[in-house]
């Protein structure tokens, strides 16, 4: 299903611009429509929360909310990632998905559809840690396919109410109108600047930065990443610039390198050997790592998934100084791993596969190829490794990618502009997800309102940030940020049981008489709209879970202060 694509006006205004089409983005949207999160409330909450969007469907969030994207459509790069390794299902559980309204959407999508048989087992439903949990008993552990994922998606994107636009977000410029909007300029398909004027931006993208080219192939020639295009064509048997003519024996020989040591690094060599399986050539491919691959059910530990952990996990690290942040954020993803099932099909092809431990390095002086033209397919690449010589008739790198949010252009310009901080690549952001303010912000050039989500919003969200899992918990804090779900509250709630239609706390040891709507009370005590504070370190959930501050999607007022007055 294709979205639908805005034809090109002069300028527009929405709300909410978000710039990405991926999965991160696509959560965002379902944030910001959706009234509230399903499995953040107890049934009988539910209840009162579907009694008062009733009540109050007037009142809810009718923001105007567009999408900016250089593909035609949903998801585009997240399909042309995945169909480039030939990837048939996820690696997240049907849990990960980016329907924020309920986390058991995806299953539910699947049984409607009659597509149970795409929901593949993970493994994680034999692991001790995770019996007590019920998810693993009701299919949520299991693995969706890529087909099924994408059909769901494109059911969100066709219910969710957004304008989509097919272009690239180039600069952003205070509006001269005095208000809090600013001007986003982008670039469309044709070639053409347009304008939008925006109040707030969400950046959803995954990873921003360069690819990582390991120590000793920077100068390599017929070096491909394997998101190029050129990385898996013509791979075919091509003779030695020595030789000067073909091998004599009919079955020709082909050796390809691929370099790193996590899931990309073996589904890239898995579709090298696959679809040359039955060609008449024999097949060698070199998985060359830093180390030993390791093996985990997903590239973080199981315990960030689980909601008995999560939440001390994420407190431990919200707890953390920048720098231990940073730290963590590399050490807990440990350089890439790769799931069991994984591993089972290396064993399978093991007599096409052989495995290089350490540093390779490229051998410019012993290397013909750099006599001929540099990119020819055809051409052998001689690779030192401990000492010997090996040519190549492809080298493809799969090591993963340095952050820097200031290698995207449209985040370069902002940066130029406003100064905004950053940390080692990241956006410095705040509890609320937002882009903290630039150091020369003044009332003429005011910081735009940005929000950041998926990967490059580590540093709040945590290392699952560009997982679906912390994608969905980012959204729900964005969603909160800029009051989507505000029609739950009251016009003020000194009682935080009131937005699902509590009279009193029945904890509380008192009572207090509610005379208008405006919050003002008679009687013995008294008190003022303008003496209520928020407290900064407790959870402003209303809605008795165990998530931290920011992440419940049902917020009201925190905990207040209250002056008293007549005494």
């Amino acid at each position: 299903m294709k979205s639908k694509v805005k034809k090109q006006d002069q300028s527009y205004d929405c709300d909410v611009c978000i710039i990405g089409a991926g999965p991160a983005g696509l959560a965002c949207l379902s944030a910001l429509r959706e009234p509230y999160s399903m499995d953040n409330l107890t049934d009988e909450q539910l209840n009162r929360a579907n009694n008062s969007l009733s009540l109050k469907a007037n009142k809810k969030s009718n923001l105007n909310i567009c999408v900016l994207d250089p593909s035609p459509q949903w998801m585009d790069t997240w399909k042309t990632q995945f169909d480039q390794l030939q990837i048939k299902h996820l690696r997240s559980p049907v849990l990960g998905h980016p329907d924020i309204f309920d986390n058991k959407a995806l299953l539910t999508y699947a049984r409607h559809h009659n597509r149970e048989d795409e929901l593949f087992e993970s493994g994680c439903a034999e692991m001790k840690q995770l019996h007590g949990l019920g998810e693993t008993q009701t299919g949520l552990w299991k693995l969706p396919s890529t087909k099924l994922f994408v059909d769901f998606c494109d059911d969100m994107t066709g219910r969710l109410k957004h304008v989509y636009l097919q272009g690239r977000a180039m600069d952003v410029e205070d509006s001269s109108s005095g208000d809090s909007s600013h001007v986003l300029k982008w670039e469309d398909a044709s070639g053409v600047m347009n304008v939008l004027t925006v109040k707030h931006i969400i950046v959803a993208s995954g990873v921003m930065g360069k690819a990582l080219v390991p120590f000793g192939l920077e100068k390599c020639p017929n070096v491909f990443s394997w998101r190029s295009n050129h990385a898996f064509t013509n791979l075919k048997a091509t003779q030695s610039i020595d030789a000067g003519t073909p091998p004599e024996s009919p079955r020709q020989n082909i050796r390809v390198l691929v370099v790193g040591g996590g899931l990309t690094a073996v589904q890239t060599a898995l579709r090298v050997i696959k679809e040359h399986k039955d060609d008449d050539i024999d097949m060698q491919c070199i998985l060359c790592s830093k180390r030993t691959l390791k093996e985990k059910h997903f590239d973080i530990p199981v315990e960030w998934f689980d909601r008995r952990h999560q939440t001390g996990l994420l407190s431990g690290f919200y707890h953390e100084s920048v720098e231990d942040r940073l730290q963590q954020l590399k050490d807990i993803r440990d350089g890439g791993s790769v799931p069991k099932m994984y591993m089972k099909q290396l064993k399978k092809y093991e007599k096409q596969m052989t495995y290089w431990m350490g540093q390779v390095e490229y051998d410019c002086q012993n290397d013909l190829a750099q006599e001929h033209n540099e990119g020819d397919d055809n051409i052998k690449t001689t690779i030192r490794y401990q000492g010997d010589y090996h040519q190549f008739d492809r080298i493809i790198l799969a090591c993963g990618v340095t952050p820097d949010c200031a290698s995207n252009p449209f985040v370069s310009n902002i940066l130029k502009k406003w100064k905004l901080p950053i940390h080692e690549g990241f956006p410095d952001i705040t509890e609320d997800l937002q882009w903290k303010e630039s150091t020369n912000s003044t009332k003429q050039n005011r910081t735009p309102s940005i929000f950041v989500s998926g990967a490059m919003a580590g540093l709040q969200v945590g290392p699952d940030a560009g997982n679906l899992m912390g994608m969905r918990r980012a959204a729900t804090t964005i969603a909160s940020a800029l009051d989507c779900r505000s029609w739950l509250r009251a016009t003020t709630l000194v009682n935080r049981f009131e937005a699902f239609g509590y009279s009193s706390d029945e904890e509380s040891s008192s009572s207090l008489d509610e005379n208008d709507e405006d919050s003002n009370f008679t009687g013995k005590k008294s008190f003022t709209t303008e003496s209520i504070t928020q407290s900064e370190d407790n959870c402003s959930t209303c809605c008795s879970c165990d998530s931290e501050r920011g992440d419940c999607p049902v917020t009201v007022p925190k905990f207040v202060s209250v002056q008293l007055n007549g005494e």
